[in-house]
């Protein structure tokens, strides 16, 4: 598409775990907006292995294994960038959790760490 001589890139679209439930379960109040969502956007979309695997888990309590096996050999098949998450990532998702923690023992310390290099 152009517009007065200017070339409209694609955009890139994050999925998360709730628009792809809702692309596969047609029992989904949502489930046309995300299919139609997933299906006709021109751009990549892009989710990380972490959503591949909690989505992969509601899809077959929600729907069976036939259905997440299906959700495997859509990302296989490339129509999902998975992102591989980095070190600066994790530490980021630590902050949050720490951050968000609804109570003090979520986020304590034990006095031991089962972890190698002090993990806990």
């Amino acid at each position: 598409m152009r517009t007065a001589g200017r070339r409209i890139r694609s955009l890139t679209l994050v999925v998360d775990t709730n628009v792809i439930l809702a692309a596969a379960d047609d029992a989904d109040p949502d489930h046309d907006r995300c299919r139609q969502l997933l299906e006709g956007h021109r751009g990549p979309l892009v989710t990380t292995a972490l959503v591949v695997a909690e989505s992969g888990w509601l899809v077959d309590r929600q729907l069976g294994a036939a259905a997440e096996a299906d959700l495997y050999r859509s990302v296989a098949a490339g129509d999902l960038d998975v992102e591989p998450l980095t070190s600066a990532d994790w530490q980021r998702i630590a902050q949050l959790v720490e951050t968000y923690a609804t109570s003090v023992s979520a986020v304590s310390t034990p006095a031991w760490s089962p972890w190698p290099n002090g993990l806990a």
